[in-house]
């Protein structure tokens, strides 16, 4: 099937290539999920004697998703302290020990490790969008990629809201047209809930059968208006490719707003950032293991709760932070982007069901905002100052008011969100590309190799040149030895052989091309002549000898 003229087919990885061993330095999935869930209060499948809350970030034992029904996921990083020796976020106890259905007043639902890739123009070539949805989302129709948010979630298999998915194609700004001329490229599911897909899913048609890769969550998650806790999982967060081993910090996150959720019905949101003196729609920062959260950026400055306070929620986050530890607004939405190392900072997010500033007119396109869209922070003098859609939700494959594609439940919410390199265009974030060891990775930076041969493969033998100078650089220049002239075919480059003169050519092989060598040293005469000449012919001394040195003496 293809997907695009410059598009691969998306090719999920095979059981046979995969490993589940982390390593220090491999970029790990991490994630947490919602208090309703049942894997709320399962204990800690990295064998601590902590239980699972929805304020910890959770990775799969082993590191990376595999197929199957995997095990129940770990904590990476504990909501609060602990006598375990887990890195955790600096929140307070929960209040009430941890149960599927009952919020302990630390729900977290966005994450980001502040390094996520970085927009650099409106090409977004080689850069994946991806996100997951709640329990209610339908998708857009003539979405052309299953499995998708159609055929897993409330109107198909309803096992969208563990799963997570990837758009297939660069980033598609702003709205789309109404009507659209052309459907969107649409989206398909990256990883599964818990590994196993349903019966009488669709599935891509590849070789040797699909294999999805899971979580270790907990389907299916059909909607309904709560009956707590909720038979399947929710996936409320998630980062796909930080490292992880050991976990990274600082940790940027939000917490859960308390207002109400149309869909959901009582008990409502859990209200875990109002109980900790935050707004939901504020991004919060963990600098250190341990440490006390702070207010990283606040809500007014991302055009939220414009209505009031705690009334809008941050849902989702991509955050790439400039190095300079606190926010750094940006002053234009739109190319020519101003983030980058140094300058702005570079923050995406998204807001949930029920949040006072959706279906306000967005600051830039002047169309109305839904939870689905992607969304930046206002341009400086906006007014009302509310937030800009970057990407709109139907143009990644989401049901929207806009288009007229609203299921039953309304418009698809958005709940995690991250954006991830794809450098080689096959719809699969590099680090996973490494990590399932789909192509190779000879530096050990989680770039592939395939990536960095341009002006880097000087054989060419498809492996960087960076990655063959270990006793292979003679000079050292970062050219490799068999890349460079050796007119005499010693295997050592021309100007690391010997040059008395030096001109840049070896002697053996000014003599090959002719030089004298009336000794046959192998060193040009006219290297050996200073006071060894006494003629001065030009010949040294030591090639006149026979029969003219009565002493001898070494003069003739």
């Amino acid at each position: 099937m293809v997907i695009a003229s410059t598009r691969r087919l998306f090719i999920p990885c095979l059981a046979i290539l995969c490993s589940s061993v982390p390593v220090d330095g491999q970029p790990t999935p991490t994630f947490s999920v919602d208090f309703q869930g049942p894997l709320v209060g399962h204990p800690d499948g990295f064998g601590t004697l902590l239980v699972i809350s929805e304020g910890d970030i959770l990775a799969v034992v082993g590191g990376l998703p595999v197929p199957g029904a995997p095990v129940p996921p770990g904590i990476a990083i504990a909501a609060s302290a602990n006598g375990f020796g887990v890195p955790h976020l600096g929140l307070p106890a929960p209040g009430v020990p941890p149960e599927p259905g009952m919020p302990s007043g630390v729900e977290v639902d966005a994450l980001s490790y502040g390094s996520d890739s970085l927009i650099v123009d409106a090409s977004n070539v080689g850069q994946l969008v991806l996100f997951s949805v709640d329990e209610f989302a339908v998708g857009a129709p003539g979405i052309p990629m299953p499995p998708h948010v159609g055929t897993e979630g409330a109107a198909g298999n309803m096992e969208a809201s563990a799963d997570l998915f990837v758009y297939l194609a660069p980033i598609p700004f702003g709205p789309l047209p109404a009507p659209p001329a052309t459907l969107p490229v649409g989206h398909t599911q990256l990883f599964d809930g818990d590994g196993v897909p349903p019966p009488g899913s669709i599935v891509l048609p590849l070789p040797g059968g699909p294999i999805p890769h899971g979580f270790g969550l907990i389907e299916p998650h059909p909607p309904s208006v709560e009956m707590l806790p909720d038979p399947g999982d929710n996936l409320d967060a998630a980062d796909l490719d930080t490292v992880q081993v050991p976990p990274t910090f600082p940790v940027y996150f939000s917490l859960d707003a308390g207002f109400p959720d149309s869909e959901e019905g009582p008990p409502v949101n859990s209200g875990s950032a109002a109980g900790l003196g935050f707004s939901g729609a504020d991004v919060l920062v963990t600098a250190t293991a341990g440490a006390a959260p702070t207010v990283y950026a606040a809500a007014g400055s991302l055009g939220l709760d414009f209505y009031g306070f705690d009334t809008d929620d941050l849902d989702a986050l991509i955050l790439v932070e400039n190095g300079l530890l606190d926010y750094q607004a940006s002053s234009v939405p739109f190319p020519p982007y101003d983030w980058g190392p140094g300058a702005a900072d570079m923050l995406l997010f998204s807001v949930r069901r029920g949040s006072a500033v959706v279906g306000t007119m967005d600051s830039c396109l002047g169309i109305p905002i839904e939870e689905g869209d992607i969304l930046v922070p206002p341009p400086t003098g906006a007014a009302p100052p509310v937030p800009c859609i970057l990407v709109a939700a139907e143009n990644i494959g989401l049901a929207t008011a806009r288009a007229g594609t609203s299921g039953p439940y309304g418009p698809d919410d958005l709940d995690a969100l991250d954006l991830s390199a794809d450098c080689n265009a096959n719809a699969i974030p590099d680090a996973l590309d490494v990590s399932y060891s789909l192509v190779g990775d000879c530096n050990m930076d989680f770039i592939p190799d395939d990536c960095q041969l341009e002006g880097n493969d000087c054989q060419p033998d498809g492996i960087p040149d960076d990655c063959q100078l270990t006793g292979n650089d003679c000079q050292p220049d970062g050219i490799p030895d068999d890349c460079q002239a050796d007119c005499n075919e010693d295997g050592t480059p021309d100007d690391c052989d010997p040059d008395c003169q030096p001109n840049g050519l070896s002697d053996l092989c000014e003599i090959l091309d002719g030089a004298p060598d009336c000794n046959g040293d192998l060193i040009p005469d006219d290297c050996q002549l200073e006071g060894n000449d006494c003629q001065p012919d030009g010949i040294p001394d030591d090639c006149q000898l026979t029969g003219n040195d009565c002493q001898p003496d070494g003069i003739p």
